[in-house]
């Protein structure tokens, strides 16, 4: 074996510091050759191993630093840090960085973070009140919220720094477990409809729909669409069929012209002579819908 004194390996840049020197144990051997000195240890001429700097023990098994770091041994290892010549924690998984005992997704920018998270100087994401995850990609109540998946997405309000719910169609917000149409001022709503705090219309009784398009009971009327549509009753609180003509009221599925005397029909016809209906009209009482119609003047 070639000999190397202490001066040479300080010159090749050995830490003399941690090499083994204690050779006192009778008979003990520490090494014989360079192969039994681990990590690029030497073995000297008094046959202890002079450690690579960075390396300490009897066979240079050790690295400098390590039992101080206390690596989690289950999800890293500690190796060494070429440039400190120290140790340092590693993440099993190479993906990850090692921060305060736990392995991280790392980042290069903001844009790896989600939900307002920042790239810090480690290269992890620090991330916003309320959200959490390597990349800050899990919200906080989204779990409770239970958004329904095939129709919105939970995401992250800043506001309540807390999940919601938003629909995937455009234009619409979640409410009650449904996307609904939104709104930013009461002319978009329909029927006398209201938009309140929540963006969303708040109908009228007898009008239902996004916007309170919807008027309860004009299926059933079946007004004729070529001269009426139905239209909400306010007394009545549901719908009733209006002629599209100024002036005409819709009596048996017809619009006709209503008069209350004489000086209301043409020449020729009078009250006398034309038709009463009574329309009968839940809530309301039948005088206040008696429509007379002009007819053939007979005594005139």
């Amino acid at each position: 074996m070639n000999k190397i004194s202490i001066e040479e390996l300080k010159v090749l840049g050995y830490d003399i510091r941690n090499g083994t020197k204690d050779n006192t144990l009778k008979n003990e051997v520490l090494c014989s050759k360079n192969d039994d000195c681990r990590n690029g240890g030497i073995c000297s001429e008094d046959r202890v191993c002079i450690c690579a700097m960075g390396y300490k023990g009897k066979k240079c098994e050790k690295i400098v630093g390590c039992d101080e770091l206390k690596c989690n041994l289950e999800i890293s290892d500690c190796i060494l840090n070429e440039e400190t010549e120290e140790g340092m924690c590693r993440c099993k998984d190479m993906r990850k960085l090692y921060f305060q005992h736990e392995c991280m997704g790392s980042c290069r920018d903001d844009s790896d973070c989600y939900n307002g998270g920042v790239c810090s100087s480690y290269k992890t994401c620090s991330c916003r009140i309320g959200s959490a995850g390597d990349h800050c990609e899990i919200i906080e109540g989204c779990e409770e919220l239970k958004c329904d998946p095939y129709i919105s997405d939970c995401i992250f309000d800043v506001s309540t720094k807390k999940g919601m719910c938003k629909c995937k169609e455009e234009g619409k917000v979640f409410v009650n477990d449904k996307c609904v149409g939104s709104c930013k001022e009461d002319r978009e709503c329909n029927n006398g409809g209201v938009c309140d705090s929540r963006d969303v219309c708040r109908c009228k009784v007898g009008t239902k729909g996004d916007y309170c398009e919807i008027v309860t009971g004009c299926e059933e009327l079946n007004c004729d669409t070529e001269i009426s549509h139905c239209v909400l009753d306010e007394t009545t609180a549901k719908g009733m069929c209006e002629c599209k003509e100024y002036g005409k009221e819709y009596v048996d599925g017809k619009c006709v012209v209503t008069c209350e005397e004489d000086t209301d029909c043409l020449e020729g016809e009078n009250v006398e002579g034309g038709s009463e209906f009574l329309v009968q009209q839940e809530g309301v009482r039948p005088a206040s819908v008696i429509f007379h119609v002009c007819g053939i003047c007979k005594n005139c």
